[in-house]
């Protein structure tokens, strides 16, 4: 009986790679032939060395989009949208050290695959977004640490390309705002916070380098294009590999250029250095912005004849959502706008410095009163002084001349700065910390960032600009029929999704290789819960028989096309069911019950019996939804690490410690009182290597999820550890 992770690890796809010297021998003759640009030639040099990589021209696609690359920076990766429970924890935090990448469910790629138009566009089936995009990340760090070949795996921080099926057929992403250092001008020019440098001093450079050095930026786009393109056929998802696309996306404008209110606020938290919010500022903001958009732009249409395209519908969708837009009266203005609201509210498309680190994007009442006002009870700029500077009689040296970073240098730091935000405890009369709850996680990250409603924008315009690019003529060859089984409460009989694509993959579909009949059915698993039957009935001598490249996609479009709700089926648990495709049937059937309802995490249970000083305690773990058909094999392996630590640390003694040599013969798939395996061993540790009922939770959520301690649910522990009966 083979296992299959809980992951699925798509298949090595087996290429020809031509030695070196014969390899740049055809990219030479190629470039001479038809003279592209030098920056593709050089991706095409590098990637090709390593792996077989056509240098076809590009064709426009016509087939089934199912899989999304999404490199990129903050602004892809949808830093801080929204809030804490749609925080993806493989990607870390930005106020990590090191620096995490801060990727979240609310991000317009992940919008983007799950949007409502696809089933319409090209009917049912299953998208993934190989989500790798990194908050901070430069043009240079996209290329390096996001765009490797390999394996895509969702526990990985920085994710690889994707192979087999799940190698992608598009590129979408944002880039080169962290190039350009708009971070350090809403640094220095919004908030303030230090004053070594002043906001013309930062500005200033950035529109020179920006006017000055357009043939320079754009040559850094088509390098990273160009490596994109190059991994992208490399990875074979696109078919053919030379219609792999890119979708470029432009920033946003952050100002209402017009509103005069604005002109007498300031958002800079130090009085005697304050800049001032003026229409002239403003639209010198977003005349940058529109100029890196421009060479971007530029650049792209440059690039269109190799695939890339331009996309920037949505930034029109942000008038009456900038800071600095009007919400009604003139007096609500003054108040949306001032120092102690930011523009903080629903409206408002950008996270401000007040949005709450929580799943709202902002108050109900726009112009509530704020826990922080400057010329109030409570001042947060007093507040910081005091948590970074203690002493007052160096507080009283800060000015233009001693900026608040000669005494801590947390004000020049961000990551620093943002750490010292976490930890700022503002005591209102009551004795109540008003700080709580406002600077946690990526919520300093993500000022001038969109909100969640923004980037479902961003995601509709993303779709429609694919939609126009690409051909749709695939889905009108022939009548396809979808039936699904419908994964329901009350009905046991469900299967891991990865579990069943890898039999698809790797053991069904591989049987049309030189078939001269019916390949028929194929069981598999049967001695497991996710035993299942796959049916793919047809002539094979009729004409439009399919190939295997056919049945993995025909069955992975019934696998994928129902059962998707992931509220309600986290899990992502598949009931089967049937695709008629021409004259060909595809089916799905599972053959064993299972726990009713189908688990929305996975459980286990433990305790251990028979204890004696001398011999240990014999363990008992009984588990359902997890470990469904490989015997148990990462929970064992997970002991048998737990026995090899204690080995090595020498405390067992004489004692045996973690015994594991009956697995074969004690674990056993059994359904009942709504488990649905059992597995017993003895563990006899003695007195100095640890006690086995702290021990054994450890490894049953190692073992279910390595460093997610939350995804087993364990039921019936004694604070925390298994019961002992």
């Amino acid at each position: 009986m083979f296992y299959v992770h809980v992951l699925l690890l798509a298949p090595v796809a087996l290429a020809t790679v031509l030695p070196r010297d014969d390899w740049n021998a055809k990219v030479d003759a190629w470039a001479n032939d038809k003279k592209p640009p030098k920056e593709l030639v050089d991706a095409f040099r590098s990637v090709g060395a390593q792996t077989e990589l056509t240098l076809a021209d590009y064709s426009q696609p016509n087939e089934y989009l199912s899989v999304v690359l999404s490199p990129g920076d903050s602004y892809t990766a949808g830093i801080g949208s929204n809030g804490p429970s749609n925080w993806y924890k493989d990607s870390r935090t930005v106020g990590d050290d090191p620096p995490g990448c801060s990727r979240y469910a609310k991000a317009w790629p992940e919008r983007l695959r799950d949007y409502q138009g696809w089933e319409e566009l090209q009917g049912p089936g299953w998208r993934k977004n190989n989500f790798g995009a990194c908050s901070g990340a430069v043009i240079d760090g996209i290329m390096e640490k996001q765009l490797q070949l390999g394996q895509n795996r969702d526990e990985d921080e920085y994710k690889k390309i994707g192979e087999g099926d799940l190698a992608p057929q598009v590129a979408v992403l944002t880039a080169g705002g962290n190039d350009a250092n708009f971070s350090q001008i809403i640094t220095y020019c919004i908030f303030r916070w230090d004053t070594d440098k002043t906001c013309e001093e930062v500005l200033a450079p950035v529109e020179d380098d920006i006017t000055t050095r357009r043939d320079e930026w754009k040559k850094h786009f088509k390098s990273l294009w160009s490596k994109i393109i190059a991994v992208g056929r490399a990875a074979k998802g696109a078919d053919p590999p030379e219609s792999f696309q890119i979708y470029q996306g432009g920033y946003i404008p952050f100002w209402n250029e017009d509103d005069e209110v604005c002109d007498n606020h300031s958002w800079s938290f130090n009085f005697f250095s304050r800049q001032y919010l003026t229409r002239d500022f403003r639209k010198r903001l977003n005349k940058l912005t529109l100029e890196l958009n421009g060479i971007i732009k530029e650049a792209a249409e440059e690039y269109k004849s190799n695939g890339v395209t331009y996309v920037d519908s949505y930034i029109k969708d942000f008038d009456g959502h900038r800071f600095c837009d009007s919400i009604g009266s003139k007096k609500d203005d003054e108040r949306y706008h001032d120092l102690s609201h930011q523009d903080w509210g629903k409206q408002t498309w950008f996270w401000s410095f007040w949005s709450k680190w929580d799943d709202t994007e902002g108050p109900d009442d726009p112009v509530a009163a704020s826990v922080f006002n400057q010329d109030e009870k409570i001042n947060l700029t007093q507040a910081i002084y005091d948590h970074l500077i203690p002493d007052k009689k160096q507080q009283a040296q800060i000015g233009k001349d001693n900026p608040p970073s000669k005494f801590n240098k947390a004000f020049s730091d961000p990551h620093l700065f943002s750490a010292a935000l976490r930890d700022l405890v503002v005591k209102d009369e009551d004795g109540n910390n008003v700080a709580d709850g406002y600077f946690d996680n990526d919520s300093w990250w993500r000022l001038f960032h969109p909100k969640g409603t923004a980037l479902e924008v961003m995601a509709r315009s993303f779709f429609e600009a694919i939609k126009e690019n690409r051909k749709w003529d695939f889905n009108k060859k022939g009548k396809t029929e979808l039936t699904c089984n419908q994964l329901k409460s009350d009905t046991g009989t469900y299967i891991t999704r990865d579990t069943l694509n890898d039999l698809i993959v790797n053991k069904h579909c591989p049987k049309l290789k030189g078939a001269t009949g019916d390949i028929g059915v194929g069981t598999y698993l049967g001695e497991t819960p996710e035993a299942v039957e796959i049916h793919v009935n047809g002539d094979l001598s009729a004409e439009g028989s399919p190939s295997e490249e056919d049945c993995i996609k025909n069955l992975q479009a019934l696998l994928d096309g129902c059962d998707n709700d992931g509220d309600a089926n986290p899990m992502n648990w598949k009931a089967g069911g049937e695709l008629v495709e021409g004259s060909w049937t595809y089916s799905i059937r599972l053959l064993h019950d299972r726990p009713t309802p189908y688990p929305q995490k996975p459980q286990a249970w433990c305790q251990l019996e028979s204890c004696d000083d001398k011999i240990g305690c014999v363990v008992r773990i009984w588990g359902a939804g997890w470990e469904n058909s490989g015997f148990g094999i990462e929970l064992r392996q997970q002991f048998e690490d737990l026995q090899t630590i204690l080995v090595a640390q020498g405390k067992l003694g004489d004692h045996v410690g973690v015994n594991t040599s009956n697995w074969g013969q004690d674990f056993r798939y059994e359904l009942k009182d709504g488990r649905e395996w059992t597995v017993t061993l003895l563990i006899d540790n003695g007195i100095f290597a640890g006690s086995a009922e702290e021990q054994v939770p450890v490894v049953m959520r190692t073992a279910a999820k390595p460093g997610d301690d939350s995804y087993l649910q364990i039921n019936d522990l004694v604070d925390g550890k298994c019961k002992i009966v």
